[in-house]
């Protein structure tokens, strides 16, 4: 586990680490609410989730799992090792303190949130495509429609 600045008592320069460890949080949670940027990677996004929770959670790895469709589970976002994610996904947190789980979740349910905003974004896309085709081909039946 890693050691939290924020709670060594009579550290110096205690409020700049808190300073930083909240800017950290801020920026963590701006970059994953930002899914409405052109460069957006959903295939990137389960990584940056990862480094967030590394960098801000006080743990030495984390992973993400995602349920597809059929209700099987998938790998998104994993350290290298495959072996030490089964470890992590088979074993209980243990001595993660409950602030920073709380904020594990708060991390978790913003980038929830995010991809499911996306996906909606990318099927009204989708289906304004297909409106705009259907109206340009009932454009063109029209015009050849007046010509006969």
């Amino acid at each position: 586990m890693r050691g939290d600045p924020q709670q060594t008592p009579g550290a110096a320069g205690s409020d700049d680490a808190v300073a930083l460890r909240e800017r950290r949080v801020a920026r963590a949670f701006v970059s994953l609410a930002d899914t409405m940027v052109d460069d957006f990677d959903p295939s990137e996004f389960p990584h940056v989730l990862v480094e967030h929770c590394v960098d801000l959670l006080e743990v030495d790895a984390a992973g993400v799992l995602l349920r597809d469709r059929r209700g099987g589970v998938r790998v998104a976002a994993a350290p290298s090792d495959k072996a030490e994610l089964l470890e992590l996904f088979g074993a209980e947190p243990a001595g993660v303190r409950p602030t920073s789980a709380h904020l594990g979740q708060a991390l978790v349910d913003v980038a929830t949130i995010a991809i499911l905003r996306q996906r909606s974004i990318g099927v009204a896309e989708g289906l304004a495509g297909q409106v705009q085709t259907a109206l340009n081909a009932r454009a063109i039946i029209a015009h050849h429609a007046g010509r006969a």
